[in-house]
């Protein structure tokens, strides 16, 4: 595997494009901060509009290059997408009590997200789920073959569990 840094050097781009990616990718620093870093963005300049210019710039950085080919060389392609996502579908986590390990359990939390991505590479978050069948709600009564009588007998009841409710709290 190609040091990526090494990639960068490579690439057909400016010194601060490339200061830019080496802030990102290497020093690990979010767009908005790789962007205040290299572009000594006057302070007091609000975050989203560093955010929006960052990312038309990351944007534009990314067009200059082939961006999944550059992925693939840095080591981080879809094969090991797929290998990681793979690994969080059945991870676990320890447990501790008091600073002691006490058990090993499934990581719940990483692996709904990780089937999350999974829904999302397969575009099952965006399609539409038809469902055979009737889907079937609670009924509302119908009122309107009550007696006067039950009616007020309902109301009885109703405002009794009201007035019930409202002595609790």
């Amino acid at each position: 595997m190609t040091n990526i840094q090494e990639i960068i050097k490579r690439l057909d781009l400016k010194p601060v494009e490339i200061a830019f990616l080496h802030e990102h990718m290497i020093n690990g620093l979010s767009l908005t901060a790789a962007y205040r870093e290299v572009k000594k963005v006057r302070a007091g300049t609000k975050d989203r509009s560093v955010w929006r210019t960052s990312s038309r710039f990351f944007s534009r950085i990314k067009q200059k290059i082939d961006w999944p080919q550059f992925l693939e060389l840095a080591g981080i392609g879809v094969d090991r997408v797929i290998r990681e996502l793979n690994d969080k579908l059945t991870c676990k986590k320890t447990e501790f009590h008091q600073g002691i390990a006490v058990a090993e359990c499934e990581d719940n939390g990483t692996q709904m997200r990780a089937l999350e991505l999974l829904a999302e590479l397969h575009g099952l978050k965006k399609r539409e789920i038809k469902f055979k069948g009737e889907i079937k709600t609670r009924a509302k009564p119908d009122l309107s073959k009550l007696s006067h009588s039950e009616l007020d007998e309902l109301e009885r009841i109703t405002e009794k569990a009201c007035n019930g409710q409202a002595s609790r709290n």
